[in-house]
């Protein structure tokens, strides 16, 4: 079975079990569409131009722009191969909020003697919503 099918069905049941009020329902809905639109990259790197401009309540929800080298090493990813190896989803979200985070990942492993995989056309893994 799919990951995202199997999340789908566990916030299914918390769904069923847990009253929200309108407010937080219509919150969740917003961000489970905006986290996994096209539109979300975007968005992100205009949240982060006008970072400065924003008030400390949404200033804090905006991750700071990556500097040059950060964002170079965003993209340096290792190049060992291992015989131990692992899978690694791009994700639909992450990419655009943290994306030094999956090759920090890998690197990590890679001192760990694990092979990093990467499963581009997987896209999103369903986490936020399956559909």
């Amino acid at each position: 079975m799919e990951y995202g099918k199997l999340v789908e069905i566990g916030r299914n049941i918390v769904d069923d079990k847990v009253e929200r009020p309108r407010r937080e329902r219509s919150v969740r809905w917003l961000l489970k569409q905006g986290l996994t639109s096209p539109l979300f990259g975007p968005a992100m790197k205009l949240g982060q131009a006008v970072r400065p401009l924003l008030p400390g309540s949404l200033k804090s929800k905006v991750p700071a722009k990556a500097s040059r080298d950060a964002d170079a090493r965003a993209h340096r990813w290792p190049t060992r191969e291992h015989s131990r190896k692992v899978l690694m989803l791009m994700g639909c979200v992450q990419p655009a909020m943290l994306p030094n985070i999956n090759s920090a990942t890998a690197r990590v492993l890679d001192a760990a003697g694990i092979q990093t995989l990467v499963a581009d056309e997987a896209g999103c893994c369903g986490a936020i919503r399956t559909t």
